[in-house]
């Protein structure tokens, strides 16, 4: 089925990815060190009054995420450095937040957008995403704004197309997958945005 974001057309999707001072999170990527997270804002279709701010946790071959959302007022407070609206929000993981900016010093370090088709089944968490028109901006204080000025991370032929799923993938998708001419490899929207943008 249609992932719940958006249609068979797809949507457009936005994240502001924040690091500590020292990049310790882009470091871990870069190192395939093999419990690491990344932290990021995003959102969906410029809906700016439903943000979500996630913790995404890779563990080995295992990943999952922890995330709260915030409205447009909360999304300009962090953006500002200002954390304290946490201490009072009612999401379950909020404190978890609270915690990770007031002790690792996180500041927003490059923005992604682009457009994705998904489906999901519920065999085994299958996700199936394609994501294209891939495109990134340092101007991360813009992130609720509709216009940006844009850096494509890549030729507008190309796209990234992922295969998610928890211990088994079903056999029809894997045949489909065998006949596909791709490039199998590992990546990451924010290590590509911070090397094209001269974050090393």
């Amino acid at each position: 089925s249609v992932d719940v974001n958006g249609s068979e057309a797809g949507y457009r999707v936005r994240s502001l990815y924040f690091d500590t001072l020292d990049d310790l999170d882009l470091h871990a990527s870069l190192d395939g060190v093999s419990s690491r997270h990344k932290l990021r804002l995003r959102y969906y279709n410029d809906d700016v009054e439903h943000v979500k701010l996630e913790l995404k946790i890779k563990e080995g071959y295992r990943s999952y995420k922890k995330s709260i959302v915030l409205n447009q007022k909360e999304v300009e407070e962090l953006l500002l450095g200002r954390v304290r609206f946490l201490a009072n929000h009612k999401a379950a993981d909020a404190q978890l937040f609270l915690t990770i900016f007031q002790h690792s010093s996180y500041r927003p370090k490059v923005m992604v957008e682009y457009h994705r088709i998904a489906y999901v089944h519920a065999f085994s968490n299958l996700r199936i995403c394609y994501d294209t028109d891939i495109r990134i901006s340092s101007r991360n204080t813009s992130f609720l704004e509709q216009h940006v000025p844009w850096i494509p991370l890549m030729d507008v032929t190309e796209g990234v197309f992922e295969v998610k799923y928890d211990e088994w993938i079903l056999t029809s998708v894997q045949m489909l997958l065998g006949r596909v001419e791709t490039n199998a490899v590992a990546f990451s929207k924010y290590v590509s945005a911070r090397m094209r943008t001269g974050g090393l």
